[in-house]
């Protein structure tokens, strides 16, 4: 999940805890302004891991998982 503001974007990925069985969560938030150049996702991308090349085909599709 992924929440860009006027000054900061914040960062929750969502893993399958093994010991649990539950989702644990993963918060992180970067130290400059969320606007601009793209850098915000550029950081984003390769926090998550996602190929450049598949990142463009990404969309928000209605699903709700918190």
């Amino acid at each position: 999940m992924v929440e860009l503001g006027g000054q900061d974007a914040k960062i929750i990925v969502f893993k399958d805890d093994s010991d649990t069985g539950r989702k644990k969560k993963i918060p992180s938030m970067n130290d400059k302004c969320a606007g601009g150049t793209g850098a915000v996702i550029d950081k984003i991308n390769a926090k998550l891991k996602i190929p450049t090349v598949d990142l463009g085909n990404l969309g928000y599709h209605g699903v709700k998982i918190a």
